[in-house]
């Protein structure tokens, strides 16, 4: 699942933020967006928390933020609430692949054990 923000139609704002002097537009925006990103994770939790039954650290836990870098170019500047995935769960299994039957309404994973219960019948 991706979603984004993009700030179009906010030439005036880009150009007064590049207007400053130094490195200040790079560090401000990196600085806002970084918040954004905090505050973003901070509600999927809080979503999570009230779709899941009971969740598990884990669960809660498993978004992560990459932090914007301040640059030069605040076209190229931006931050990212990702998923924590390739491994986390037992097995090898990542978040998507035990969580993406409650986003996207597949069948969920088969345990080890009920696989196991099944091959004997």
């Amino acid at each position: 699942m991706r979603g984004r923000i993009s700030a179009d139609g906010l030439d005036d704002a880009l150009s007064a933020l590049n207007r400053l002097s130094g490195d200040l537009p790079g560090r401000a925006l990196a600085d806002a967006l970084n918040h954004t990103a905090d505050q973003a994770r901070q509600v999927l939790r809080e979503e999570m928390n009230s779709v899941f039954d009971n969740p598990t650290p884990w669960v809660l836990n498993s978004t992560r933020i990459i932090n914007a870098k301040p640059r030069r170019d605040i076209q190229q500047i931006e931050a990212r609430v990702t998923v924590k995935d390739g491994g986390l769960g037992s097995k090898g299994k990542g978040f998507t692949d035990w969580f993406s039957p409650q986003v996207f309404g597949n069948s969920r994973l088969t345990k080890g054990s009920e696989k196991m219960l099944r091959e004997r019948g």
